[in-house]
Parts: C-alpha cells; structure tokens; sequence
C-alpha cells in the first residue's frame, strides 16, 4: 500500500476503528471456513473423485496420463495449510499494527520506550517519511510511522516489532503449555502453539517455493529444526524412529532428521493441528491486548 496518497491514510484510519475483537472475531470465522471446507473436501474426494475427473478432463482436453488422484488430495491439503497461514499473518500484521499505534501514541505522550524510541528516530530520518509527510501535508505522523514500521511480512519479523514494543507476549504467554489443552488428539504432538504455527509457516514455505521438499533456501535447519519448532509440532511425527512414523514418513525414505531433498508431508493431523492452535493464539493476543488496554 502507498502511504505516500491521502486515500491511504484515510484507509488506515478506517482499519484501526474497529475494535481488537472485531478482528479477532473475523479470524476465527475464516480459520473455522477453512476447516470445515477442507474436512467435507477429503470426506467426499474418495467417492467422487473417480466420478468427476473424466468430465474435468475432457472439459480441460487433458489425457489421462496426466491426471494423477494423489496429487489432488496432495493439493487439498496444501491449500488449506497454506491458506490458514494467510489468515493468521493477516491477523498477527493487524495486532502488531494496534500495538505499534499504541506504543506511538505513548511516545507522544511523552512517554520514552528505549526501544522504540531509536526506531522512530531512524524512520522519521528516512526520505520515505519525509515525502509521505510532506504529501500529507504535515499530517498523519503516526500513522505513516506506523504503515513504515510495521513488516511488509515474516512471521520472526512481526515477533521482533512486538518485542520493540515491549511485550513479552510472543516469548511468554503463547509458547508454554500452561492453559494449552486441546485434549489427547494433540496432547503428545503439540508442545505449544506457538511451534505448531512458526512449522506451519515453514511447511508453507517450502510448499510454495521448495516444491513441498527441504531445500536450503528456506533456511529450514535454522528455522523448523534448530528452532525447536519441528519437535514442538505435528510435524514431529514425519521424522523419528522407523516404529513411530506413518506408513507416508517410511515411503517417502524419511529419516530420524530431515534432510535435503526430504519431501515435507502433511495429513489432516497437520491441518487440524495448525487451525486449533490459530485460534488459540488469537484468543490469548486478544486477552493480553484488554488486560493491558483495557479495552
């Protein structure tokens, strides 16, 4: 979005009157379509799969050769995955906009915040502040320090502008077990939310830019593995000992660690997993955001 034009300004405005549950509400709703859409999708891919592909075919003149049904469920599953972490960085990049509005409001209060006092000073010395300023006609200072401080996207990345903020939120109150209880289906599987969304992000990355594979491009190592997200996750399940992978993990030749080259698989374990603790997360920001604003 260009803040450097009065629509956009006044666009933002807009955003930010609504309330934090407003936001909180409409996330849950599409994290709840996202579920229910993928769960009747593979109910009913199994019946009518067989039914419905020599018509798709010939509607698209597309031989046979080329159609393959395990690739389509394959897709299902990628959709929704990636399709839930769309929805939660939309959300997580509204959150982490009122709390930077918050921070800065405090500041011209005349309230210091170390932190995020260094980071106004050196945005404000910017020519992209100064020009979006200048077309504001000296206006609209929070706002555009806002839009100019918030990442255009990187779940790590939004993590770092909370923590500029000085909230703890993300390193306390979201990765520990106190409160997480989603019962036995995830018990054993999910250690915290946080790790289950932070491997969903990866997941989703080498979906979209590894061909679904561990690639050293997307610094899996450092970010699924080395993180402790793997472990904390579903995903845990893929890689470990021959007598506790899924029939898919021994297929596939995956080991105890992943590998590059390693195919990432995801079930409905994965899915399920990543929608519960979205929405966790999202109720937990949401109360941390009251019981600090009071709103």
């Amino acid at each position: 979005m260009d803040i450097g034009t009065s629509n956009a300004v006044d666009s933002w405005y807009a955003f930010t009157e609504e309330p934090m549950e407003y936001y909180v509400e409409k996330f849950e709703r599409r994290v709840f379509r996202r579920l229910i859409e993928y769960q009747i999708l593979t109910k009913h891919f199994e019946p009518d799969y067989e039914k419905e592909k020599s018509y798709v075919s010939e509607l698209l003149s597309l031989d046979d050769e080329v159609i393959h049904g395990f690739e389509v469920k394959d897709h299902i599953e990628k959709a929704c995955l990636t399709g839930l972490k769309t929805e939660f960085e939309l959300f997580f990049t509204i959150y982490c906009t009122f709390a930077l509005d918050r921070q800065i409001k405090l500041v011209e209060e005349g309230e210091m915040i170390p932190e995020m006092t260094v980071q106004l000073r050196e945005t404000v010395k910017s020519s992209e502040f100064a020009r979006a300023f200048v077309e504001q006609r000296l206006s609209g200072a929070r706002q555009i320090a806002v839009e100019q401080l918030l990442p255009r996207q990187g779940l790590e990345n939004l993590e770092e502008i909370l923590k500029a903020c000085g909230w703890s939120v993300v390193d306390g109150e979201l990765d520990v077990q106190h409160g997480w209880d989603l019962g036995e289906e995830f018990a054993v599987l999910i250690k915290t939310p946080w790790k289950q969304i932070q491997m969903a992000f990866q997941v989703r990355h080498a979906i979209e830019h590894n061909f679904s594979k561990v690639s050293v491009k997307g610094r899996f190592d450092y970010r699924a593995v080395k993180s402790g997200a793997l472990k904390g996750s579903t995903w845990c399940r893929w890689w470990g000992t021959p007598e506790t992978q899924p029939p898919a993990a021994t297929k596939c030749g995956l080991g105890q660690t992943p590998k590059v080259g390693d195919r990432v698989l995801i079930d409905h374990k994965d899915i399920r997993g990543t929608a519960a603790a979205m929405t966790w997360v999202a109720r937990q920001l949401f109360k941390h955001w009251r019981g600090t604003w009071n709103n």
